[in-house]
């Protein structure tokens, strides 16, 4: 049997390891890191026309004040992180399947986008965008 190693984070790396399994791997769980939440400051929704996600991670650190964000549409960098957005009862207006700077092609020019997101992360290419990036969470080494 093929042994296959997952270094994320849990909840994903539960995900990864049922994936495996199912396909006959050998799957064990090393994460490297761990995702914790952090406190924000939650920006006036009135100031975005839509929100950014670029993980599903954001979704799931991002606690009760992701509710207040309700009404804006989400472009969601990947099926994943738009299952977990239309489950924390969010609407999803696009899906990319190529990156975030392939998603954002998509998107209007002029839109106001809030990024929601990690600590580390990469800075989407703006090009004359209005892209207000706010942290909810961080990974630590474990």
């Amino acid at each position: 049997m093929r042994r296959l190693f997952v270094f994320r984070p849990e909840p994903a790396a539960r995900q990864t390891i049922r994936t495996a399994q199912g396909l006959g791997l050998d799957a064990i769980s090393i994460p490297l890191f761990e995702l914790e939440p952090i406190e924000w400051t939650v920006p006036n929704p009135g100031d975005f026309d839509a929100m950014l996600l670029t993980s599903a991670n954001t979704v799931r650190m991002a606690g009760d004040e992701l509710a207040s964000f309700r009404a804006l549409p989400v472009h969601a960098v990947g099926e994943g992180t738009a299952v977990a957005a239309r489950v924390a009862g969010l609407g999803v207006a696009s899906v990319g399947n190529g990156g975030v700077d392939e998603l954002l092609a998509e998107v209007p020019l002029d839109a106001r986008l809030l990024h929601l997101c990690g600590e580390d992360k990469r800075q989407p290419t703006t090009s004359g965008r209005s892209i207000t990036s706010v942290a909810v969470y961080r990974a630590n080494e474990k």
